[in-house]
């Protein structure tokens, strides 16, 4: 349900710097995430709370998310008015990971907060996949039609040489333990059905790698992907995040919650990409974060608080590029 209406000041000028903290589920609801407010002595608002009922979602039900400000002549979560400056909103059918921003504002300045929620599925929700290869939405739609909610995946997926045009018979698709891989379908044009995803993990034999279109392989991409937005809900990758030879992609939108990747990120011959837009909650690269033939890119800005990266930074043979800044931060 949409928020109720309201206005609130236009806060489109105000920077909102994000702190990073931790999630507390010990009483069932999740605690602040981080703040960032004013001395209370400069007349901008506070935040005092703000939590989400429970913080760990069963995939399809409901959550409330609630809070106290004050000092405020409005407040907005993620970018929507709230009639309120301190109080609840339901959300129904919540299918997907998502970290919520709250933003209270009065004309000496802003208040941030975020809170994240996490979604279930029941654990007897899994498809046996050791080693499937779909070609065709027919092969999809049959390994999925057994489980109409949510699910997982235990093995390693591949979509490959297909003639899909998106994933949509992977809505629903919560977790893989192996791998997935996505590579030569040259008609695929989005990433719709993994909206869920939450994790890529090891498994069995294999590294936990989510690897969309194959390294230094150009018949091995997927040409008509113009966008990864629908992997907003990603937050881990155990094994290699790669992306690589899709030329069409605009941005790295779709990796906003993306926290952790146990082994390599990799970001190659991506052209339209100008900035690092996307990677602002990044954390941690267990081993190499590699940037190259990146022919648009110009600034790393969007990068996020990256604390730790495992071995080597690496980037090259992307001339554009012209201010690396952001790794001051």
């Amino acid at each position: 349900a949409p928020p109720p209406d309201g206005a609130i000041p236009d806060m489109s000028a105000i920077d909102a710097a994000m702190q990073d903290s931790t999630v507390s589920q010990e009483s069932g609801v999740a605690d602040l995430l981080s703040v960032d407010s004013a001395p209370q002595d400069s007349g901008a608002p506070i935040i005092d709370s703000f939590e989400a009922d429970p913080p760990l979602v069963e995939w399809g039900s409901s959550v409330t998310l609630t809070w106290v400000s004050s000092g405020a002549d409005g407040c907005e979560i993620d970018n929507d008015p709230l009639s309120a400056v301190s109080g609840s909103w339901s959300i129904d059918d919540v299918e997907a990971a998502h970290t919520f921003v709250l933003e209270c504002a009065n004309a000496a300045g802003v208040a941030t907060a975020e809170v994240e929620v996490t979604v279930s599925c029941d654990p007897a929700s899994r498809v046996m996949a050791p080693l499937t290869a779909i070609t065709t939405a027919q092969e999809l739609q049959e390994m999925r039609e057994a489980f109409p909610g949510c699910f997982s995946i235990d093995g390693q997926l591949r979509i490959e040489q297909s003639s899909l045009t998106d994933l949509s018979a992977l809505s629903g698709l919560v977790e893989v333990r192996g791998g997935l891989e996505i590579h030569a379908n040259p008609s695929l044009s989005s990433l719709v059905g993994l909206e869920s995803l939450q994790a890529v993990r090891a498994g069995g034999n294999f590294n936990g790698d989510l690897v969309i279109g194959r390294y230094e392989n150009e018949a091995q991409g997927n040409p008509s992907l113009t966008s990864i937005e629908s992997l907003g809900g990603l937050r881990e990758v155990e094994g290699v995040l790669s992306l690589d030879y899709n030329y069409a992609i605009e941005s790295l939108r779709g990796l906003d919650e993306l926290r952790t990747v146990g082994l390599n990120l990799e970001l190659s011959n991506i052209h339209q990409v100008t900035d690092l837009q996307g990677l602002g909650r990044l954390v941690s690269v267990g081993q190499t974060f590699r940037i190259t033939r990146l022919d648009g890119l110009t600034s790393l800005d969007g990068l996020g608080p990256l604390s730790t990266i495992g071995w080597l930074l690496r980037l090259e043979y992307s001339e554009g590029l012209i201010d690396i800044s952001a790794l001051s931060t």
